[in-house]
């Protein structure tokens, strides 16, 4: 049977490095809007492109677990809302769903967008201390009730 992954966190919690990992250990097909603007030349912060994107990831990893192919979402899904969606289209087409939610302290998670920032790795996206300030008022870390609805282990990696 086919597993939907859902990737949450924040920036600098490890989301790519460990969705890379599984995506080798699992067979799976990793999703990651990041990557695929990037490589198509877009500015990864346009909100119009990234949603285009997402969709389109969407649309596609629909069609993958309908073949019974595994599907890693590497969106970040800061709401609930999105996780929720996500889960049940994905019980729809009668899938597993798993949600991987990385999570550390925000002073350490900053530390490590800010190596980023200055090492210029290639595909590292540069974030403003501003924006994380803002995007971990925003995020909404799932809570015990939330995680019961996913299958695996729901501790947090």
């Amino acid at each position: 049977m086919s597993t939907l992954y859902l990737f949450s966190g924040l920036p600098g919690s490890g989301k790519s490095t460990v969705a890379r990992i599984l995506a080798d250990d699992e067979e799976a097909v990793r999703l990651a809007p990041d990557d695929w603007l990037q490589a198509l030349a877009h500015d990864v912060r346009d909100r119009e492109a990234r949603r285009a994107m997402r969709e389109l990831h969407w649309q596609h990893a629909q069609e993958l677990l309908a073949q019974d192919v595994s599907v890693i979402l590497e969106f970040g899904f800061p709401t609930r809302a999105e996780r929720d969606e996500k889960r049940e289209r994905a019980r729809q087409l009668g899938v597993r769903v798993e949600l991987w939610f990385l999570d550390d302290d925000h002073d350490l998670l900053w530390s490590r967008v800010e190596r980023r920032n200055v090492s210029g790795a290639p595909g590292a996206v540069p974030v403003e201390r501003e924006t994380f300030v803002a995007w971990t008022a925003e995020f909404e870390a799932p809570d015990a009730d939330e995680l019961a609805l996913y299958d695996g282990d729901q501790e947090t990696a």
